[in-house]
């Protein structure tokens, strides 16, 4: 536990919701605004993300040391901190925990989702609480369509938020270079 847990948590890139910063037991409160892009996921020896489209998993890591995972982005409302973040995670038991939410309270993009941590290291697991289903507050929804935002880049490693064209034509363009 940090000597600081309150700071902790908003240290950083801001521009990335990290559950992993979370105190245990703390909750925090978001609306998921996009529909979630997917791929596979490394991480270089510089510690830098390196991403594939889900169909572009190649034979070998890039970094061989650390294993290929899938991952799940979304542009997010975290309520906390009053502003759009990307939450980019490969645990698989939060992407199952969506796929639950879905399949039980219908699309995530109806409803709030309340986000906790329990536990630590190995052992951490984040639970996902809807609420009742409501209509995106309008001051959100203005934020939202005026920020533009580019998910897309994360397959190239450029920041979304900046790299507004970054990644989007790359998908098509791999295929013909074989």
């Amino acid at each position: 536990m940090s000597f600081f847990p309150e700071e902790d948590k908003y240290m950083g890139n801001t521009d990335y919701f990290k559950p992993g910063k979370l105190i245990e037991g703390d909750e925090v409160k978001i609306r998921i605004l996009s529909t979630p892009i997917v791929g596979w996921e490394n991480w270089s020896e510089d510690n830098k993300p390196v991403r594939f489209h889900a169909d572009k998993k190649p034979r070998v890591a890039p970094n061989p040391a650390k294993p290929m995972k899938e991952f799940t982005a979304m542009l997010i409302w975290n309520y906390e901190l009053g502003m759009l973040q990307i939450w980019s995670f490969s645990q698989k038991n939060l992407k199952t925990s969506l796929k639950s939410l879905a399949q039980n309270k219908g699309s995530p993009l109806l409803y709030d989702i309340f986000v906790s941590k329990h536990g630590e290291l190995k052992d951490t697991r984040y639970i996902l609480r809807a609420s009742q289903p409501s209509k995106l507050d309008k001051e959100i929804a203005e934020i939202y369509q005026e920020t533009p935002v580019n998910l897309h880049a994360l397959y190239v490693g450029k920041d979304p938020f900046v790299d507004l064209e970054a990644g989007k034509q790359e998908q098509y363009n791999d295929a013909s270079v074989a």
